[in-house]
């Protein structure tokens, strides 16, 4: 015979259900999350600047041609979570090709500076950028071969007898 039905009335206790400890966990985890504010993360300029070679290897070691042209750019600016780049304002290119694979530069920053940052690329003027760039930047080799021809008597020798010239 099964046993009497039980009517629910005010005044018997209701029977508690046991949380099983991953429940309780999962409650107390969205209780922190929900107490917590969303923390911005506080990295400024100068810490992006010391260890910016860092994530352009970083960048050359998944995708080199995306690093190559990573070269060319700076960071000249860090509001909470946006990270500005400058780039010389005829690198239209550059700036297009950074911005589409932007997923792969921020991974890297967030690998070499443990925040993650949201990559913006502004373009500037070429001496502007020199100004706030701390790292060289692309060597002009015709330049740098004709200072050498004039400057140095064994490589002026070389290039007359040899009728040698610049090829890049």
């Amino acid at each position: 015979m099964p046993p009497p039905a039980r009517s629910l009335s005010s005044s018997q206790p209701s029977p508690k259900v046991q949380e099983s400890p991953s429940t309780a966990s999962l409650q107390e985890d969205d209780a922190a999350h929900a107490e917590a504010p969303q923390k911005t993360p506080s990295i400024g300029l100068e810490a992006i600047e010391e260890k910016w070679v860092r994530v352009v290897d970083s960048v050359k070691r998944k995708r080199i041609a995306l690093g190559s042209l990573l070269v060319e750019g700076w960071p000249t600016r860090v509001e909470g979570v946006n990270l500005e780049l400058a780039f010389d304002s005829k690198n239209g290119f550059h700036i297009s090709s950074v911005e589409r694979q932007a997923a792969v530069i921020e991974e890297a920053i967030e690998e070499v500076y443990g925040v993650r940052l949201k990559m913006r690329c502004v373009r500037t003027e070429k001496e502007k950028l020199a100004g706030v760039r701390k790292m060289p930047g692309p060597i002009d080799k015709r330049a740098e071969f004709a200072k050498l021809e004039k400057e140095d008597e064994m490589i002026k020798e070389i290039v007359q007898k040899f009728d040698a010239e610049f090829i890049k």
